[in-house]
């Protein structure tokens, strides 16, 4: 019968080939803090004014720090405020950067100057959160586990009667909140729900049920991709699942669906190394964190272990799953024909040092590799 082949440090993107990765780059030499603690978010800001600002986050050993890049000079600067000692959430909303860490929502302007809009009963406490439908929705409030807040259009404030309450089949808190086209995932470990705001008024939410059994383990595992051909939009979006990794499809104006991408490799997300495709366990890893790379056309899940951190001296051995996003497509419109299964590969650090304790996306100069608003976007 047909066999696995296993495609290491070697992509699909070139039609008919596999092509070798290229290595990895460093924007600077410079390091954050001691160089002993985990990078564990960044994000590529870009302004209204056109300016660009590569905001990521260190670990401290007691905190959250954020670094601002300076391309003159290849440094890194300090910014002033701290966070709470966890990965923060962050998105661009209303021409500014959000961060929240469930401690303060901060924001950040074009002029690297922070603000604290948020207010202490209901938005200060919330964990993650995404934009939609000109609003910011936040999540993951301890007291109300089970709610999400819309701010108001355009705006960083919050009305707590705007606030929708979220009761599932086994009454799971929110875990993650994205976007997949014109809907609003809202998912738990055990649930996943399309909502999407009507015209009437501002509290005019309908939902329609994805799944029962599963949603995403964390909002740093998950990811959305939207794809435009002619006046056609093909929205997906992927997260990370108790049973591996998942695919909502939406194509047009119908409503998404969920895909299994775990099948084809069931036995190593269940944590059973199999045709010498290394085990992944969730319940063996700190976290999960998904990205897409648009010019390889890949979803990369990065598997963070537990029991280290990755420093200068003794680099993490993390190990990123590579979904083809071609072949994921192929298999939700071929009706999941085990035919047309989708096609995964592994990018892993075992010779070099290759942390992945964050991936984002930031618009580089393709020679230099320091933040630019003219060149290429990469992970």
């Amino acid at each position: 019968g047909d066999r696995w082949r296993l495609i290491q440090n070697g992509h699909l993107n070139n039609i008919g080939s596999i092509t070798k990765d290229l290595g990895v780059r460093r924007i600077t030499e410079t390091l954050l803090g001691n160089g002993a603690e985990d990078t564990v978010m960044g994000i590529d800001a870009h302004f209204n004014n056109g300016s660009q600002h590569l905001i990521v986050f260190q670990n401290s050993g007691t905190d959250m720090l954020a670094y601002k890049f300076n391309t003159v000079g290849s440094s890194w600067a300090q910014q002033s405020p701290t966070f709470a000692q966890k990965t923060p959430s962050t998105f661009m909303f209303a021409n500014a950067l959000v961060v929240l860490d469930g401690a303060t929502l901060r924001a950040m302007n074009s002029s690297n100057v922070w603000s604290t809009p948020g207010d202490a009963d209901y938005s200060n406490p919330c964990k993650f959160g995404t934009v939609y439908a000109n609003r910011a929705v936040i999540s993951g409030h301890a007291t109300y586990p089970y709610t999400f807040f819309p701010s108001d259009s355009r705006t960083n404030t919050w009305d707590v009667d705007e606030s929708v309450d979220v009761t599932s089949t086994y009454g799971e808190q929110i875990t993650a909140i994205f976007k997949c086209g014109q809907f609003l995932i809202v998912g738990g470990r055990t649930f996943t729900r399309a909502y999407y705001l009507g015209s009437a008024n501002s509290k005019d939410w309908d939902w329609d049920e994805l799944s029962s059994l599963t949603g995403p383990v964390d909002f740093k595992s998950t990811v959305e991709v939207s794809l435009t051909r002619g006046n056609v939009h093909n929205n997906y979006s992927f997260f990370y699942g108790d049973q591996g990794p998942m695919m909502i499809a939406q194509q047009g104006g119908a409503l998404p669906s969920l895909i299994p991408m775990w099948e084809s490799l069931e036995k190593s997300f269940r944590g059973t190394e199999h045709e010498d495709v290394p085990a992944i366990d969730i319940t063996t890893v700190d976290q999960i964190q998904c990205n897409y790379v648009p010019e390889l056309r890949e979803i990369r899940f990065a598997a963070i272990k537990k029991t280290t951190q990755s420093s200068e001296t003794d680099p993490r051995k993390d190990i990123m799953y590579c979904l083809h996003l071609p072949s994921a497509i192929a298999f939700a419109q071929s009706g999941m024909d085990p035919r047309q299964a989708p096609a995964w590969r592994l990018r892993h650090n075992v010779n070099m040092e290759f942390p992945a304790s964050t991936l984002f996306q930031c618009q580089v100069n393709p020679d230099t590799g320091a933040p630019s608003t003219t060149g290429q976007m990469k992970l």
